[in-house]
């Protein structure tokens, strides 16, 4: 069975939302390419850290320490 692709979403730089492209669309009311195109270097350069951001967050373990 494919595991699902979980996805952060970001407004600036404050943490919205996680869960697949569909769960986050949505939630904010836009097309599930619309998430996609969030995650685009080119969607990214338009908004200069202004808009809406997605990072890819399957494979991460939630139980992991994290050390600075």
């Amino acid at each position: 069975m494919a595991r699902k692709r979980e996805f952060a979403l970001y407004k600036g730089e404050e943490l919205f939302a996680f869960g697949t492209r569909k769960e986050l669309a949505d939630l904010i009311g836009v097309k599930e390419k619309t998430i996609e195109f969030y995650g685009s270097p080119t969607y990214q350069r338009r908004v200069d850290g202004r808009g809406w951001a997605v990072t890819e967050i399957t494979g991460w373990d939630k139980d992991e320490s994290v050390s600075y």
